[in-house]
């Protein structure tokens, strides 16, 4: 037995009549200080012999202070040290049979020698018990390994911030002010999101470094084993989370997801039907600005006039006629949900592939709160950041038989290497998707849409089709005497991020339209439900009714910092930062 021996200096004679002690009885022992009886900080010596018993250099730990207390607290901030103040005969068997103890602390000022060597003494002669008490120790590591491991990140995270302060300081700001920015503001962008905080960590790995052109066992490069890993674990997850046959998780994004559809099943100058622009469609469904309606041909189809609805034989109409070669089912700013049985049935009688684009409403798809297009899309494209609250990135699903096109126009089609630290933060958020509070998370995500369109109704505005069934609310400002992009500049100003949206058959143009446009991911992501929702909308009234007024914006601001100090979702980055 070795035993690391310390003491402050009102400890000090004490330690060196236990010294002589433990050399008498041939007990090895190290002397950590202090040396002499001149005034110093028990922590100094405290740390010392705690250390060496934390790891592993003692078998045991004696120390001594004025009172004890002191020492004890000293002792048992370090990992693996169980430090135990011994006052009398009792507490000295305890801490060895119970407790097991690896570190005895004396009050100098009050115990003295002989009696402290008795207590000594009667500690090495009793055993531990094990048992029941070895259960509570296991406990007590539990509880130390789950500090240990959010301090180990914590100082990891906090030694990389202050390595990039010192090296980019420029840069240091910009990610600091971003992370307030996201903490402090209402964020009701609909195609945002917050992740959290394992699925941003586990991006900050050196999967980033390795290139993987190609598909697990079937890559370009040589040292992909474990990437191959990832990427496997990633497409069973999603397959699984979906119901689907095929899933592809290489996409960068959305568009290039769509891409590789066309790609792979299109030719140049092919017919696509897709939800024209205005009605809540999608660039890449073949937008003229986008390369969709540059290669390929688009036919629209638009929401019905008074309802802006989607009028599903209206549909009908335009594929019989035009015959396109895909049908695109799917939207960026349509709130309601989407009959994919009914365009699957309008695709098949015109002998048209089916693309449902579920880049919006795929978290709600996979916690069941919005149709499913699986079993009825013959492809489904979908971002990985939006309500499925993961990084930024795609996915493409497809039937089997669809497989090898589809892998083929993604790699190397349209994509090189893949971004192997992104895959791997994928497979985390679909994990996360399957766990049963998902559920409850994407059913208050509409919930919190609902309350929020129902109180703009209540309080005067045109809400886009009357309500919500997804996320996503669609605002007509065009009674308010405001525009959309007004609208957006006076809310962010008060800190609240909304866009700018065409309405359905909007007269104003795209860059300054009608409308905006709401969703609640991120504000249910931080915690916020119907009454916030409901706070929420009478907050943006008071903005839009004051047409920019500069008091009420900065007031409304306040009431915005308040409601988010409540509802912290970064703070503890901030708080590693600081």
């Amino acid at each position: 037995m070795k035993i690391a021996l310390g003491s402050d200096h009102a400890g000090f004679e004490l330690k060196e009549k236990i010294k002589k002690f433990l050399g008498e009885k041939g007990i090895e022992f190290e002397d950590k200080g202090t040396f002499s009886e001149e005034s110093v900080d028990y922590p100094d010596f405290g740390y010392s012999v705690a250390k060496d018993v934390s790891e592993g250099k003692a078998d045991l730990g004696i120390l001594v202070c004025g009172t004890g207390i002191g020492m004890s607290i000293v002792a048992n901030k370090l990992p693996k040290v169980r430090a135990a103040f011994v006052f009398n005969e009792y507490t000295a068997r305890m801490a060895k049979a119970h407790t097991n103890a690896n570190v005895l602390v004396f009050p100098g000022r009050i115990l003295n020698f002989e009696y402290t060597k008795e207590l000594i003494i009667s500690f090495l002669e009793t055993s531990f018990e094990g048992g029941r008490h070895q259960r509570r120790l296991s406990k007590i590591r539990e509880i130390e390994d789950k500090i240990l491991s959010t301090n180990s990140e914590k100082d990891i995270f906090t030694y990389w911030m202050k390595d990039l302060k010192r090296f980019d300081p420029e840069i240091f700001q910009a990610y600091i002010r971003e992370i307030e920015r996201q903490e402090y503001s209402i964020n009701l962008i609909a195609s945002e999101n917050m992740t959290s905080l394992r699925v941003l960590s586990v991006m900050l790995n050196p999967m980033n470094n390795k290139y993987a052109e190609g598909y697990p066992n079937r890559r370009y490069y040589g040292g992909c084993e474990f990437v191959d890993i990832a990427e496997e674990l990633a497409k069973e997850r999603i397959k699984i989370l979906f119901g689907a046959e095929h899933a592809n998780v290489q996409p960068h994004s959305g568009t290039q997801a769509n891409q590789a559809v066309y790609l792979a099943f299109l030719n140049p100058g092919d017919k696509i039907l897709s939800l024209e622009l205005s009605s809540g469609g999608h660039l890449s469904h073949g937008a003229k600005v986008n390369f969709s309606g540059k290669i390929y041909q688009p036919v629209f189809y638009n929401v019905d006039e008074k309802t802006h609805m989607i009028d599903i034989e209206k549909v009908r109409d335009i594929a019989r006629k035009e015959r396109p070669k895909i049908i695109i089912a799917g939207a960026s700013s349509y709130p309601r949900s989407i009959d994919f049985k009914a365009f699957a049935e309008v695709a098949k009688e015109v002998g048209a592939y089916l693309l449902a684009d579920i880049a919006h409403p795929a978290g709600l798809i996979a916690g069941g709160v919005f149709p499913s297009p699986v079993g009825y899309a013959d492809f489904i494209t979908m971002t990985t950041h939006k309500t499925l609250r993961g990084p930024r990135g795609a996915v493409i699903l497809s039937r089997a038989e669809y497989a090898k096109k589809i892998d083929s126009a993604v790699f190397p089609g349209s994509q090189g290497g893949p971004f192997m630290h992104v895959i791997l933060a994928k497979a985390v958020c679909f994990k996360e998707a399957m766990e049963p509070d998902f559920k409850d998370y994407v059913g208050q995500i509409v919930k919190n849409a609902q309350a929020l369109a129902s109180e703009f109704i209540n309080l005067g505005y045109k809400v886009v089709t009357g309500g919500t069934d997804s996320h996503i609310v669609l605002l007509d400002l065009s009674l308010k005497g405001v525009s959309g992009g007004e609208a957006e500049v006076f809310l962010y100003k008060a800190g609240i991020i909304v866009n700018k949206n065409v309405i359905p058959f909007d007269p104003r143009p795209p860059m300054n339209p009608s409308g905006i446009r709401l969703g609640t991911p991120s504000i249910t992501t931080r915690g916020m439900k119907e009454e916030e929702s409901r706070f929420i909308a009478c907050l943006i009234d008071k903005v839009i009714s004051s047409k920019g007024d500069e008091k009420v914006i900065e007031s409304v601001r306040k009431e915005v910092r308040d409601l988010c100090s409540n509802f912290k979702y970064y703070s503890s980055l901030i708080s590693a930062i600081a």
